[in-house]
């Protein structure tokens, strides 16, 4: 809709809230701030899974990085959601197998 309005040159009322230029100096700094703090904890959560099993457990889908969910006691996939049991059999996909036996699973 932006693009066709553009094209005909007429008004839209959504242009303002797509503009590139709608974030200020002031806004980008925060948003290097709040994205260097997320960076930062996701950073120290595969670190840890890394030293508690040797070498992290990667999801058979895609070869993410799993990380322990302890609530669940799944390990998670973040980049697609598969979840897998505390054994490593799988529970949701889009991963179509279980974890290999080789995989260390150590929370």
């Amino acid at each position: 809709m932006l693009l066709r309005d553009f094209i005909l040159e007429r008004e839209n009322p959504w242009e303002a809230v797509f503009s590139p230029k709608r974030f200020s100096t002031a806004d980008l700094s925060f948003l290097c701030k709040e994205g260097g703090h997320s960076v930062k904890g996701l950073t120290r959560q595969l670190l840890a899974d890394f030293q508690k099993t040797g070498k992290p457990p990667v999801c058979p889908h895609l070869g993410c990085q799993l990380t322990w969910n302890p609530e669940e006691e799944s390990w998670d996939c973040p980049c697609h959601g598969s979840r897998f049991d505390k054994h490593g059999n799988l529970l949701n996909g889009p991963a179509q197998t279980s974890l290999s036996p080789s995989c260390s699973l150590k929370k």
